[in-house]
């Protein structure tokens, strides 16, 4: 499960802002949100199952779901870095004192019960540092630490001991992917694994990499019945999902190319599977509907291909689908940006409510969305610290906070907080919690600019034309 995770110098993030999942000590007004939005792991431990983060266009929302996804993609794949590759990090470039620092990155999360906590700084170049703890009994303890080339070992990590036989050059790799790799390495593996398979982070920008993989849970026959549920529920008029299947011979060797390795590849709503024979099939996704007569009655049905003949809105459900039902069923972690995109209000905080019902979410997984919908800032639906809010400083660097802690501004000297009976997007609408366009006088503007640009139609018409 997910605690927190905090990053520093990345994109638009110059200093340390941390995303927490522990529940505050406070009280809802619905006490049913209390009851439902939060997990009692402990009497020192209660996370919540999601939290939604607001804030202007190009204040940042977005930099924080990219700053894990660099940290979960680095994770996975930098025991295959060469030995002269560049780590692909993006410092924080509005300041000269930044752009040669390490971006730092850190999770805190739970293995089987137990906090681990692991973080890593980085720059182009090398890996500055790496620690790796966990709290096995009531404190916490060192697995390993290093800086830079200076690396220390602790007692409980057994893995790592005798790593010196094996000369690695980790210039520009992480220890913890490195020893993964390695037989003994099964503390490493279990950390690897919580980023890799148990967190996915869905980038507003590519929706075409998620549907895929709702696709591919169709096609592999993985939850698709609990996809198509969830396609259904959502008064789609769709009864089912299917695909179309296609044949296609295999080229000859020297007009093949080289053929791709993977076992299922998408592209453009068109899937192909290689074979054994060395043929492929095609794969299109299909959506099912019925036929009506005029008095309603059902006497056929229609198929389309969801690639071309569904809508927009049609698309982005089936896409999120299968990432929604594998986390929901398996307790992962989803990290979702611009959930409300193409939705209408009603399915986006249906969606939420999914994760926030121990019914429906059993397995406690955890949402993590970005949003404009604020329609979503309803009391009956989150507590005040499962709301975050970006906003960008007179640098343009990029600050978090929730809205558990955000004290109002007041006549009196003594800042209050937001009471647990407010109107959140009401509040919210009019600035006062803060992260939202300044716009100045856009109608005084827009004026001055015709004024400007328009000419003064009686004086050109009272103008003398001259004849040639």
């Amino acid at each position: 499960m997910f605690i927190e995770f905090s990053a520093e110098n990345f994109r638009s993030i110059k200093g340390r802002v941390t995303l927490s999942m522990i529940a505050a000590n406070l009280r809802s007004r619905d006490e049913q949100l209390d009851r439902n939005n939060v997990i009692y792991l402990s009497p020192k431990l209660s996370l919540l199952r999601s939290a939604v983060i607001y804030g202007a266009n190009a204040s940042g929302k977005s930099n924080i779901l990219k700053a894990f996804h660099f940290m979960k993609d680095f994770v996975r794949d930098s025991a295959r870095q060469q030995d002269e590759d560049k780590i692909p990090v993006d410092p924080f470039h509005l300041e000269t004192t930044t752009i040669d620092q390490p971006s730092t990155f850190e999770a805190v999360f739970l293995l089987d019960g137990i906090q681990h906590r692991y973080g890593f700084s980085v720059m182009a170049d090398r890996v500055a540092a790496e620690w790796l703890y966990y709290i096995p009994n009531s404190r916490e303890v060192e697995l390993f630490t290093r800086d830079h080339d200076t690396l220390h070992i602790g007692h409980s990590f057994r893995e790592g001991r005798g790593l010196k036989e094996f000369e690695l050059d980790l210039r520009n790799k992480l220890l913890l992917s490195v020893i993964a790799g390695l037989k003994s390495g099964e503390k490493a593996k279990q950390v690897r694994q919580w980023f890799v398979n148990g967190c996915s982070v869905l980038e507003a920008d590519d929706d075409r990499g998620y549907y895929d993989f709702s696709v591919l849970l169709v096609a592999a026959g993985v939850h698709k019945e609990e996809v198509e549920s969830l396609v259904r529920h959502l008064d789609l008029d769709i009864n089912h999902l299917s695909l179309k299947q296609k044949l296609r011979p295999s080229l000859p060797e020297h007009l093949s190319g080289v053929r791709h390795k993977e076992s299922f590849k998408g592209s453009a709503g068109r899937y192909t599977i290689p074979l054994d024979n060395g043929d492929e099939l095609d794969w299109e996704l299909r959506t099912h509907h019925s036929v009506r007569d005029k008095d309603g009655k059902v006497v056929g049905e229609m198929i389309f291909d969801a690639n071309t003949r569904e809508s927009e809105g049609t698309q982005k459900i089936i896409a999120l689908a299968g990432p929604l039902i594998s986390s929901l069923i398996n307790g992962k972690v989803l990290f979702l940006d611009e959930i409300d995109a193409r939705l209408h209000p009603v399915i986006t905080a249906a969606i939420v409510r999914l994760f926030n019902s121990p019914e429906t979410n059993p397995r406690n997984a955890q949402l993590i969305c970005v949003t404009h919908d604020t329609n979503l800032l309803d009391r009956h639906l989150f507590r005040r610290d499962q709301i975050y809010f970006v906003e960008k400083d007179s640098i343009a660097a990029t600050h978090l906070y929730s809205l558990a802690d955000f004290k109002l501004a007041g006549d009196s000297e003594k800042a209050k907080t937001v009471r647990n009976d407010a109107s959140f997007e009401k509040n919210y609408i009019q600035g006062r919690y803060g992260a939202i366009p300044f716009l100045g006088d856009i109608d005084e503007w827009f004026v001055e600019q015709l004024d400007k640009e328009i000419p003064d139609v009686e004086a050109e018409a009272a103008r003398p034309v001259l004849l040639s």
